[in-house]
């Protein structure tokens, strides 16, 4: 995590699921979500939780993450 020019270890790289990190995104309720080569990662709450072809994505590589207006 990025906050006022300092950075903060988040948790260990391999309880990220994926080798290749393409894209990492906050989102406005402060959660941080991952894009790899092997799906998405959601951290929050101090874990991380995983979505790729099981949990309904198409295609497993996530490269770009937005937000829309409703979150």
């Amino acid at each position: 995590k990025y906050t006022n020019g300092q950075i903060t270890r988040i948790g260990a790289a391999k309880e990220i699921i994926g080798k290749d990190i393409f894209t990492i995104y906050e989102d406005r309720a402060k959660r941080v979500w991952i894009g790899t080569e092997a799906g998405l990662n959601l951290y929050e709450n101090g874990g991380f939780r995983y979505y790729g072809e099981k949990e309904g994505f198409a295609a497993t590589a996530v490269r770009t993450i937005y937000e829309d207006s409703t979150g």
